[in-house]
């Protein structure tokens, strides 16, 4: 009788298994950068991180 392989599989990195690092909401991800927070928590922490606002 042949076994069957039933190991589980690696789940690719979509939009539905990456959460916000900071909120840990899968909704408004930014993921430019590597960054992988939502859009809400990258307006509290935006300028921390190093990013400015030019006019």
């Amino acid at each position: 009788m042949v076994q069957k392989n039933y190991t589980t599989k690696n789940k690719k990195m979509d939009a539905s298994n990456l959460k916000c690092s900071i909120c840990r909401t899968n909704r408004g991800m930014i993921h430019k950068y590597n960054l992988n927070i939502c859009r809400r928590c990258f307006r509290e922490v935006a300028y921390r991180i190093g990013f400015r606002k030019y006019s």
